[in-house]
This record gives C-alpha cells, sequence and structure tokens, in this order.
C-alpha cells in the first residue's frame, strides 16, 4: 500500500504520462492503431488495464532509506515513472507526419497538445491529425541504361504492384523492389540486388497526382588508379548460367574425417560420397530442381531447399554458388547435406 501512489515521488513541473490520444480527421481508412508503434513514449503498464502495478513496484523499491535487497528486488521489477519528455513528443509527432507522408498523405498536418488529467501531476498527450485525400500514381515510367534488360523486365513488370490511379505508397514501393530482384534473380540475373531498383517521384505534376520513374541502375565498381585515383566504373548486369552442380550427402561426416572422396556423375550431378554412399541417389536427385546449363533461377534453389528439408533426413542443408572462372557469367552450385 505504501507504493500506491503513482505520482508519489513526481514533484513540480513534471507530469506522469497517463495515456496517449490520437485523434484522427478528414479519413476514415487511417486508423489510431496504425500509430501506436510509432509513438515514442508510452505510459506505464497497466495491469487489467487498471493499475499501474510495476510503477507501484519501482515506488515501494525508492520508498525507504535502507537499501535491503527485497527494495531492491521491487526497484528492478517495476518501472520508472513515465514522466512527459517534450523530446519526445516532438519525435512522436515527426513519426506520425513521416508515417503518412510514406503512405502518399502529403498534405497531413500533425499537432501535439497536453490535457490535464484530473490529478494535477498526471496528463494526456494528444495528437491530432488531420487527413486529407492521398496522392494518386498519375503514370509510371522507366529509365534502363542496359539495353539486355528490356526483355528480362517486360517479362518482371507484368506482376507490378505499381498501378495508375492508386494511392502511392513507399511500402508498395519497397515491396515492389523486392518482387522485381526476385523476378530477375529467377531470370538468371544472380547478382541483382533490391539496390540496383530505385523510384523518382514527381509531385509537381498537379494537385495530389504523382509520375513515378522506375529507374534500373547499373552496377559500379570503384577503381583505384596507380597514382591513388579512385572512380566508379560502370558495367552492365549479366545473366548467369550454371555450369557444375555438386551433391555431398555426408558433408559434415567427410569434413570432420578428413577422408577420401569420390566422385560420380548422374543425372548432370557431381554426387561426392565416401565408401558406399548412404541415400539412393535416384531420391536425392528428383529433389534437385537447379539444372545444369540453365539460368541461375532463386525460385528453383529455395524450391531444392524445400524439397530437401521435406525428406526429414537432413539436418543441415545449405545450397551456396560460386564464380566459374573457366566459364564467362557461370556459377558452380554446392549442396551440402
Amino acid at each position: 500500500m505504501i507504493g500506491c501512489n503513482s505520482t508519489k515521488y513526481i514533484d513540480a513541473p513534471n507530469l506522469l504520462l497517463q495515456k496517449n490520444q490520437i485523434n484522427i480527421e478528414g479519413n476514415e481508412n487511417v486508423n489510431a492503431e496504425d500509430f501506436e508503434n510509432i509513438i515514442k513514449q508510452t505510459p506505464n503498464r497497466m495491469m487489467f488495464g487498471l493499475l499501474p502495478v510495476y510503477l507501484y513496484l519501482n515506488n515501494y523499491g525508492n520508498g525507504g532509506k535502507d537499501s535491503s535487497k527485497v527494495r531492491n528486488w521491487f526497484k528492478n521489477t517495476g518501472e520508472e515513472p513515465a514522466i512527459i519528455d517534450s523530446v519526445l513528443t516532438s519525435k512522436s509527432k515527426y513519426q506520425i507526419q513521416l508515417f503518412l507522408n510514406k503512405i502518399g498523405h502529403y498534405n497531413a498536418v500533425v499537432e501535439d497538445s497536453l490535457g490535464k488529467h484530473k490529478s494535477k501531476q498526471k496528463a494526456v498527450v494528444y495528437y491530432n491529425v488531420s487527413i486529407k485525400a492521398p496522392y494518386l500514381i498519375n503514370k509510371i515510367t522507366f529509365k534502363i541504361d542496359d539495353q539486355e534488360l528490356y526483355e528480362p523486365l517486360k517479362k518482371a513488370f507484368i506482376k507490378t504492384l505499381l498501378k495508375p490511379g492508386a494511392k502511392i505508397d513507399q511500402y508498395v514501393l519497397s515491396a515492389e523492389r523486392e518482387r522485381m530482384t526476385k523476378a530477375m534473380k529467377n531470370k538468371g540475373f544472380y547478382n541483382f540486388s533490391k539496390e540496383y531498383v530505385t523510384f523518382e517521384l514527381d509531385t509537381t505534376i498537379d494537385e495530389k497526382k504523382v509520375n513515378v520513374k522506375q529507374i534500373i541502375e547499373n552496377p559500379k565498381t570503384k577503381y583505384i588508379s596507380k597514382i591513388g585515383l579512385d572512380s566508379l566504373v560502370e558495367s552492365t548486369h549479366s545473366p548467369h548460367t550454371v555450369r557444375n552442380i555438386y551433391l555431398n550427402a555426408e558433408h559434415r561426416k567427410n569434413i570432420d574425417c578428413g577422408l577420401k572422396l569420390d566422385t560420380i556423375d548422374y543425372e548432370n550431378i557431381k554426387i561426392i560420397y565416401h565408401g558406399k554412399l548412404e541415400y539412393r541417389k535416384e531420391l536425392l536427385i528428383k529433389n534437385i530442381f537447379v539444372k545444369k546449363d540453365e539460368f541461375y533461377s532463386l525460385e528453383n534453389t529455395e524450391y531444392t531447399y524445400t524439397r530437401l528439408s521435406g525428406l526429414k533426413t537432413f539436418k543441415f542443408i545449405n545450397i551456396r554458388y560460386e564464380k566459374n572462372y573457366e566459364y564467362p557469367n557461370s556459377l558452380d552450385c554446392y549442396i551440402m547435406l
């Protein structure tokens, strides 16, 4: 009972944060719950939604002159009072505004204010959000410097997440970058990454409309000259084919024992083993979807991993690729089980 005064150790002008109140005006598609994880300062935890028990524990731990183990336990188990911090309130306001910008509400207005509680030492922080109609995608264009990418990109764009007339949304743009990257990797572009996909947004064309330019950048490699000057050398994206496939179904044992290994070719896959192969090679090959002399495919690699895992036989599965220096733009696949 000694600790059951939540503001017992709060001195003026400090105020205990009772709650955050988010008021939204103008758009029913945005909910207050969308901002809960954005706000930087939260009230002390409530038990059963009524009592700040952890704050009470902290108060009791700080309440005596002695520093007994019991009081220290209460102090460490409890929570420090959530004193309203104007800096954190400003950061929360900024984060709400940033989130609204990301989902296309560039003209939203966010204001914060304090509302006194019936207790003089408590207060409520209000975030008043005024939302107007979002900006919509007007048209989508491309900027591609590498002409060899036109055809695979054209096919990859068929399932685009970006549609004219849809709300501009940074989270959708991010998902589109991931989707495009995976589509390119499935077409053989092993080194393609989402960093090569960027967007330029033009909001100056008309009120609440956005032109989206999707840019596919070329790889750039840092080059240092003999006299120490560095520069970026631009190259092009190249599809990679699978040259060799190596399957080691006894990988861990072979490494640990340092045994002399044998290799057999079966269905264009080099199976590495020692002594007698412990597994039926037909069963292993049946679950491998990486194919020799075909383009590298992330999808086939992931499916191979899934099928091998489904055998419930191997506790260690690793599929990796290494550049084959003998043949340009080719890869060797290593499946280690």
